[in-house]
């Protein structure tokens, strides 16, 4: 089964800025060789993109897979004020100002990695979205990308990228695997959750989708048949490429063993999900498993099942799997 095709879209608004081979300049590990000797590289994760200059009026940057390779066809959308700034007050609009001012909208698409979109207005921006438009398994999917600055996209203290007179620079990668978007600490959201510290906001929180596991099921429910503390852990084995096309691993995440449980931050790939669940002694014990409802018909639990994704209906831009049934 084909799983993943990537969307094809035109670009309206591109300004040509040279070949992919001399302006791209993105390089996998330690700066390639033929990188000037004046290029100051900024690291993002194992990526290194060479410094882009501003151009005045304009917003433009580049954008990326994991391993670097230049998104074919993406969507650029941005908004600021056209009011007064006053970089005195610690990059915060001023109060009076703000209600005086309007907003500037601006959009355009980016293909081959690369996009510039020209901003009539002389406004300061709060934010800069980018997004790629994949399909997986016959849906079409809208993924947000990763902004390089890691600046959360509004107005709070901080947050203005700068006046588009000037001209605006802003790099994307797109990330899935335990990626968390800007503004959340790892610390405050971990890539799990059981029903008793769940919150729905959390799903939101990481780049990548969400695993839910239902372990209510069974005679005596998956949580009640081992002992207090014991851990579940879900194997997710890679059947098929991400929808980016880059390669799938096998993903293993663990969590307390509860009525139920999420996992976030899950590359979206084809996989064949199994699990386990471990007691405080080290006891460790094969979970029966099934992606179909346990009172619906033709279910039976089995010792693996495959992973369907699924946009919710309440919203469509949060991604999450079908929901995972455990038992003893």
């Amino acid at each position: 089964m084909k799983y993943f095709a990537r969307s094809i879209w035109v670009s309206a608004v591109l300004v040509t800025v040279g070949s992919l081979t001399t302006v791209w300049g993105c390089h996998i590990g330690s700066a390639s060789a033929t990188q000037s000797a004046s290029t100051t590289p900024q690291q993002v994760g194992k990526l290194r993109f060479p410094k882009l200059a501003p151009r005045a009026g304009y917003i433009i940057g580049r954008a990326v897979l994991e391993d670097g390779t230049p998104v074919p066809q993406f969507h650029i959308t941005a908004a600021g004020f056209n009011g007064k700034f006053d970089s005195f007050l610690n990059n915060k609009l001023d109060g009076p100002q703000i209600r005086k001012s309007q907003t500037t909208l601006v959009k355009g698409d980016g293909a081959n990695g690369r996009y510039a979109i020209p901003v009539t207005d002389e406004a300061l921006f709060y934010q800069i979205r980018c997004q790629a438009a994949f399909k997986f398994h016959g849906v079409d999917y809208m993924l947000d990308l990763w902004p390089t600055d890691n600046l959360v996209d509004d107005t709070s203290e901080g947050s203005f990228r700068g006046y588009s007179k000037g001209g605006i620079v802003r790099d994307f990668v797109l990330k899935m695997d335990g990626a968390l978007r800007p503004g959340h600490k790892a610390a405050l959201y971990p890539d799990h959750r059981t029903n008793l510290d769940y919150v729905a906001s959390e799903a939101t929180a990481y780049f990548g989708g969400e695993i839910y596991c239902d372990c209510a099921y069974g005679a005596n429910y998956l949580y009640n048949d081992f002992p207090a503390g014991s851990i579940v852990t879900l194997t997710l084995t890679s059947t098929g490429p991400r929808v980016d096309g880059l390669p799938a691993r096998t993903i293993t995440r663990s969590s307390p063993a509860a009525y139920s449980l999420h996992f976030f931050g899950i590359p979206f790939a084809a996989y064949t999900a199994s699990a386990q669940i471990t007691e405080p002694n080290g006891t460790i014990h094969p979970v029966r498993i099934s992606e179909k409802f346990p009172l619906g018909s033709g279910f039976t639990w089995q010792a693996s099942a495959p992973v369907e994704w699924a946009p919710l209906a309440s919203n469509p831009s949060i991604i999450v799997a079908t929901t995972i049934y455990l038992t003893k």
